[in-house]
């Protein structure tokens, strides 16, 4: 409350600047004296006068800014603690939840979204009672801190190994890749060969999806340059939380930041489809593909092209089930792009079937084309 009363006096004295600088101004005059073209010395020290008072209601709203942004951050650790442990490794910390016991390990991997680990929390309960589970936070999402370099599939699959060999959590893994997630996994177990065991693609992205579907389908990856600077300035100093409603749940309370790292992934997309269209077949290894049956097409399509974007993200899903040899596709009428919120029994029962199939060296289960699992709850 102490700190929340330091900010609001700093707002206060930032309005009553402003206020300042509209009465000295004496109405209208400085704009009439400009379009007249005088220049007296009058007209002068008025601007001034108005020119440092503008440079000191600057730096005054800055200043609130930060203030807030130092508040609102250490406010949403206190409201919104990570259910996980911050493990750190290479100068910074990414957290990890891992619950639960029993071999191969779950590893959760979120899509290209800034909801991060959250969108997962109706999946973890379910997996508890079957093995050990681990959702994470890529850099810079939700309650992990940011990393230099690239955002693209080998540094983040490198930093999700160097996360797990920090936290103790060794192989073997089945891992589960949501939309973006999809890629990782994939381009994962090519760099850490021998590790992952099973596989659980959840309406998974696929490495050629930019050049085959129809113009429009695919949003840009990479939002102009001074749209991304304009970003970065009202994050870097509070601007934003200064003006947004309280959050609701971890992921708004982390929008800011989490934003900023899921655009960075999102410039280097093209770059992480290459390196995922290197990785080849999974053998024999059991595999799940998941694939939304509810998932509308971006808006703006015409009829005609509706149609080609469902041919092709079908068609494209049936390619993933193609990966390995002993897999299974299973569709969720009920469920969007976010299966795993929509439809997490769905989710629950592909991997709990690969890890069975694991542990007992046999086929993956055959489900129902069509699945009709209940959703689960919060």
């Amino acid at each position: 409350m102490r700190h929340a009363s330091v900010i609001w006096k700093v707002v206060v004295s930032v309005r009553h600047h402003f206020q300042n600088i509209t009465n000295s101004l004496g109405g209208q005059g400085v704009v009439l004296a400009l379009k007249r073209g005088h220049r007296s010395p009058c007209n002068a020290s008025i601007m001034w006068k108005w020119s440092r008072r503008s440079a000191g209601l600057l730096v005054l709203a800055l200043g609130a800014g930060l203030l807030y942004g130092e508040w609102s951050r250490w406010n949403m650790v206190r409201v919104y603690p990570p259910p996980g442990d911050l493990v750190e490794f290479d100068g910074a910390r990414s957290h990890l939840h891992c619950i639960g016991d029993g071999s191969p390990t779950v590893l959760l991997e979120a899509g290209l979204d800034p909801s991060g680990s959250y969108s997962w929390r109706r999946v973890l309960p379910g997996i508890v009672v079957t093995t050990r589970i681990c959702a994470y936070d890529r850099a810079g999402i939700l309650w992990s801190e940011p990393r230099p370099g690239p955002r693209d599939a080998h540094r983040i699959t490198d930093e999700l190994h160097a996360l797990l060999a920090a936290a103790s959590e060794p192989p073997p893994y089945v891992m589960v890749g949501h939309s973006f997630g999809g890629l990782l996994v994939r381009v994962f177990d090519r760099r850490f060969k021998g590790e992952v065991v099973g596989f659980v693609l959840v309406d998974s992205a696929h490495p050629a999806q930019l050049y085959r579907m129809p113009s429009g389908a695919i949003a840009s990856e990479k939002a102009p340059l001074g749209q991304r600077l304009v970003t970065k300035l009202l994050a870097a100093t509070g601007v934003t939380r200064l003006t947004a409603a309280p959050p609701k749940d971890p992921p708004e309370a982390y929008a800011h930041s989490s934003m900023l790292a899921a655009q960075a992934e999102a410039q280097a997309f093209r770059e992480s489809c290459a390196q995922a269209a290197e990785t080849g077949k999974l053998d024999n290894r059991p595999l799940v593909v998941l694939t939304a049956g509810h998932r509308p097409p971006p808006p703006g399509m015409s009829g005609k092209t509706q149609e080609v974007f469902h041919h092709i993200r079908l068609a494209l899903q049936t390619e993933l089930v193609m990966l390995s040899a002993n897999a299974d596709q299973r569709v969720s009428s009920r469920a969007g792009h976010f299966v795993q919120l929509d439809d997490p029994a769905a989710v629950i029962s592909a991997i709990r079937d690969v890890v069975t199939a694991v542990r007992a060296g046999t086929r993956v289960r055959k489900a129902a084309p069509d699945l009709n699992a209940g959703v689960g709850s919060e």
